[in-house]
């Protein structure tokens, strides 16, 4: 917790609560202060949850219930299996006009809360979704670690991001179908049209989480658009026959996703 509760830190630092009106980026895919708040959210989640912070969390709540009612109001004014699936990929075509103000599809209905040591693995996956900066982050170094190990050390993020990959290696069973969206560079995306041109595999790292539905994965276009969101392409993933397994009733998630693209 103490590199999470670092990167918090560092964060809010950087970018206090800003007083002119023009946005600030964070890795230039994240509001600032979007980025802020889904870290302390996870921060939160995770102490609270997971059971290893138990003085720190009674606490909490001990000073919550001594609050008056007027005075609780003014408070609360926010390395696994290779798979063998098809990915028919679009890039950037047919993506239907949205509202700006399409809601969060990281939007987590507390299906399951994963309370308690035990499930911690699913506490962490379960933020890396709800959260996506702090998805991000274990995600750049599992990647780090798979792609560069010579030069990657070990830090606070390398037990949780091994924790939530063995999970995701552990469950994905059924085949299934599903979609991805997001925003890819220029060259990205002529090194994504070499791939479809040459009918050639894919191979995305750690793991991927998507949607049920073509709607759902559209509408996640929106959360997050970056900052300079003109300098990149959308693109939409149909990804079939893959190993998978359904997360939280919002999710798709599947472990070191590969396969051929069509």
């Amino acid at each position: 917790m103490k590199a999470l509760d670092d990167e918090h830190k560092a964060l809010s630092e950087k970018f206090p609560a800003a007083s002119d009106a023009k946005d600030q980026f964070y890795a230039g895919k994240y509001k600032a202060q979007d980025a802020v708040k889904q870290l302390a959210d996870t921060i939160e989640n995770l102490k609270t949850k997971s059971g290893l912070h138990k003085e720190e969390a009674a606490a909490a709540t001990d000073a919550a219930a001594a609050m008056e009612p007027a005075a609780m109001e003014d408070a609360m004014m926010e390395g696994g299996d290779e798979n063998a699936e098809e990915a028919d990929v679009n890039p950037g075509a047919g993506m239907m006009a949205m509202e700006s103000s399409a809601p969060n599809p990281n939007k987590y209905e507390e299906a399951e809360e994963f309370e308690g040591w035990a499930k911690f693995g699913g506490a962490l996956l379960r933020n890396a979704i709800v959260n996506p900066v702090f998805g991000d982050i274990l995600r750049s170094h599992a990647i780090s670690a798979d792609f560069n190990p010579e030069k990657f050390s070990k830090n606070g993020y390398t037990g949780a991001a091994a924790l939530v990959s063995a999970l995701a290696a552990k469950n994905e069973s059924a085949e299934k179908e599903y979609w991805m969206s997001g925003y890819i560079t220029e060259d990205y995306l002529a090194s994504l049209n070499d791939i479809v041109a040459d009918k050639s595999n894919i191979h995305f790292p750690w793991l991927v989480s998507g949607w049920a539905t073509e709607a759902e994965a559209k509408a996640a276009l929106l959360y997050p658009e970056p900052e300079k969101k003109d300098n990149y392409t959308k693109v939409l993933f149909h990804v079939t026959k893959a190993k998978t397994f359904d997360f939280a009733k919002c999710r798709v998630v599947s472990h070191r996703l590969q396969g051929l693209v069509t």
